[in-house]
């Protein structure tokens, strides 16, 4: 993805966090990230103040509560597992940046997957 400060880096660590997710659950899919728009209000804010800045986009859809928290608890062991095996911590190495409005992308043939957008478009 392209912004004011140039094209925005995947993480090589979204393929580490892959592999401690529950297969039936995620989907790499750049096809419904050309229809969501929510990581390109909040890149340009992430290059400002580090033009080096890399990105693992995620969305989470619309989905019943048992299955958020099995999905969840599933992506934050992943997510912890790989920090572990790199020694990275929490507000020096990596941080959590959220759009919740939730009210302009659907999850239409997601199947009730986490979404990890393909490196491909972004």
């Amino acid at each position: 993805m392209e912004s004011a400060y140039g094209y925005i880096k995947i993480s090589p660590l979204r393929e580490q966090i892959i592999q401690g997710l529950l297969k039936e659950y995620y989907l790499v899919d750049d096809s419904i990230h050309a229809r969501e728009h929510s990581v390109e209000g909040i890149v340009p804010f992430l290059q400002y103040y580090n033009r080096k800045v890399e990105i693992i986009p995620i969305l989470i859809p619309n989905m019943p509560v048992d299955s958020m928290q099995l999905l969840t608890k599933n992506l934050a062991d992943a997510i912890q597992a790989v920090l572990a095996s790199q020694k990275l911590k929490w507000g020096e190495d990596i941080a959590i940046v959220i759009s919740n409005d939730a009210v302009h992308y659907g999850d239409e043939d997601w199947g009730g997957k986490i979404m990890l957008f393909s490196e491909a478009i972004l």
